[in-house]
């Protein structure tokens, strides 16, 4: 299965949702991608992709889709609070 590695996030204006992400492949290819927080739900539902967290050069850990109120969430670790969260990573604004 293809592995993504997901450098930096971008949340919507309540900062609850990730809206997109800038993920490299984990083949090495340091090009940045950017991947929407639809089309990550979709792949790991899907198992097609696995994304992991990637920070200070360092994989972290496994993104998982958390459901919560019949929302899907992405997150690192389970809990009952209805955001994404993926840890420490930085930030990104859209231009």
């Amino acid at each position: 299965m293809k592995s993504n590695l997901i450098v930096k996030v971008h949340y919507d204006e309540k900062r609850s949702r990730i809206v997109q992400c800038k993920c490299i492949e984990k083949t090495g290819d340091s090009n940045e991608q950017i991947i929407s927080r639809d089309q990550i739900i979709e792949a790991i539902e899907n198992q097609k992709v696995e994304y992991y967290t990637f920070h200070k050069g360092v994989r972290c850990a496994k993104v998982m889709v958390y459901k919560i109120n019949n929302e899907n969430y992405i997150k690192t670790m389970p809990n009952d609070k209805a955001e994404d969260n993926l840890g420490e990573l930085p930030e990104y604004r859209l231009n």
